[in-house]
């Protein structure tokens, strides 16, 4: 879905309609250091959605309708440190 973008370094999809992200949907993207899925009407994400986000360091989930998570979604998130989530919703043992 977003090939050829491997240095891009901040993608914000803030309140665009994305319901579901699957598996490695953003694989191609490894220079991408910050994900802004804030109010984005996010129903599902799926397992390794985020597979291949090596320089990753802010994802933004808050605002959507989401109530749990994958187990080890963030596996592999090495340089993540900032996660936004409706924490108050989510069952998981993500987080």
């Amino acid at each position: 879905m977003f090939s050829g973008l491997g240095t891009l370094e901040i993608l914000a999809l803030s309140r665009n309609p994305i319901s579901f992200i699957s598996p490695r949907t953003f694989a191609a993207m490894y220079s991408l250091r910050q994900l802004d899925l804030n109010k984005v009407k996010l129903v599902h994400v799926g397992p390794g959605a985020f597979d291949g986000l090596v320089s990753l360091k802010s994802l933004n989930l808050n605002d959507n309708t989401l109530t749990q998570l994958p187990d080890r979604l963030f596996a592999g998130l090495r340089s993540l440190y900032k996660v936004y989530t409706p924490v108050t919703r989510l069952h998981s043992t993500v987080l």
